[in-house]
């Protein structure tokens, strides 16, 4: 394997290997070989609340879905804690950068954000959810307010779980300031 990623990673316009002969008993890339992990965590260095609206622009924009995810399921073990640290940070990154958005009344940057976070922590990210929720408030749009307000409620009951405070919080604004519109109803007779 490891000579097959050898052949396949190839050399340097100087001709040293990518990766190089392990003699020494340990495998290491060549220097110039960098990964989007290490370039996010570059963008995000020093915590993404403290990291420019640039950085995070930056940093997100590298995400092009769940980390580590075209492996087989549990073929990685290994690496498990670092796609949940993988996860968390994106996340994290996408959240922050969602409130900058949100509280400069950019709704496209939100938007935008929320569906990089979304794509590496997955749709029932209750952080996300809640942003979701904000973003949907401040666009006006009751027909997704109610769309989120009805799914998060639905899916709490389903697996027996409770909301959080913050998420319990949130719907009680949204639902005292928002105004009410009809939702389609199946009628049983």
């Amino acid at each position: 394997n490891m000579s097959r990623l050898r052949t396949w990673l190839g050399t340097t316009d100087d001709g040293e290997q990518y990766l190089p002969d392990a003699y020494s008993g340990r495998i290491e890339l060549h220097r110039h070989i960098v990964s989007d992990w290490e370039q996010f965590k570059l963008f995000t260095a020093g915590g993404v609340n403290h990291a420019t609206t640039a950085a995070l622009q930056s940093a997100l924009s590298l995400v092009r879905g769940v980390p580590l995810s075209d492996t087989l399921p549990g073929s990685w073990h290994w690496a498990e804690q670092w796609r949940i640290e993988m996860v968390s940070q994106i996340r994290d990154a996408a959240a922050e950068l969602t409130e900058r958005a949100l509280e400069n009344h950019d709704l496209t940057l939100a938007s935008w954000a929320l569906e990089k976070g979304t794509l590496a922590a997955g749709e029932d990210d209750e952080t996300l959810l809640t942003l979701q929720i904000r973003l949907a408030q401040a666009a006006g749009d009751t027909h997704e307010l109610n769309r989120l307000v009805l799914r998060i409620t639905r899916r709490a009951r389903q697996l027996g779980e409770d909301l959080s405070d913050t998420m319990i919080a949130t719907l009680r604004e949204v639902l005292e300031t928002t105004p009410k519109t009809p939702t389609p109803h199946i009628g049983i007779s």
